[in-house]
This record gives C-alpha cells, structure tokens and sequence, in this order.
C-alpha cells in the first residue's frame, strides 16, 4: 500500500508541468471549461426575476392559486369576483410599474384572529 504522501508515478493531478493541457483548474487533468467572468450568472436566463413574474403564465398560476385560496378583500375592498374587471385596465401601468422598479405596494390589512388561551394572534393580509 502506498503511503498518502507519496504521488502516484503515473498522477498528473495538480503537476502544472503536466503533458495533459488544463484550463481554468489544475486540480483536474484534461480540459475543463473556464467560467465567463464577463456574464454575471444571472445573465445565462433568458430574462429577468421581474419579466418572469409579470410573464403571463405566471400570472395564470398565482391567480388560480388566489381562487383556490378563496383569498379575502384586502384594504382596497376589491373582491375575487370584482378583480378580473379591476386588473385588466390597470395592468400595463403595474406592469411597466414593476419592470421599472417604481411599483409600491398598498398597505397591509391587518386581522386579529382570537387564539384558545384569550390571546390575539395578528395577521397582515396583503392586497393582491
């Protein structure tokens, strides 16, 4: 058994004289892709965070969701029935809104719901 000091005759593994061509890291032998340094990671997705929350496939899914939930009004008293007729005029404004990064959100309704020892426990309930 060789002792763990001892290199391997045949090891190229991190011998920067090594016939084997490395790039971007000498701990493995062989060629390995070097990162972009000029792209920062997020740049690899097609779009941004923002363009794939305001894309409409995601709109479709968080408003099922919102049905599903039976979602109550929120400060602006806008119900589930009443807000498809709410949203479609307004949403190119919020859109561009959220995009630009100008979008502010209104204020959270606050709920008190009674717990079993007498206590409150507080919720705030965001306007969707």
């Amino acid at each position: 058994m060789k002792n763990k000091e001892e290199s391997s005759a045949n090891s190229s593994r991190g011998n920067p004289a090594s016939s084997e061509a490395t790039t971007g890291s000498l701990s493995r032998p062989g060629r390995t892709a070097a990162a972009r340094a000029e792209q920062p990671a997020l740049s690899l997705f097609p779009m941004s965070l923002m363009e794939a929350v305001v894309d409409e496939a995601n709109l479709e899914t968080a408003w099922k969701n919102v049905k599903a939930n039976r979602g109550a009004p929120g400060p602006d008293g806008i119900t589930i029935a009443a807000f498809p007729d709410w949203f479609r005029p307004h949403w190119t404004t919020i859109r561009q809104q959220l995009l630009d990064g100008a979008y502010r959100p209104g204020p959270v309704r606050r709920k008190a719901i009674a717990k079993p020892d007498g206590g409150q426990r507080l919720l705030g309930i965001p306007t969707v």
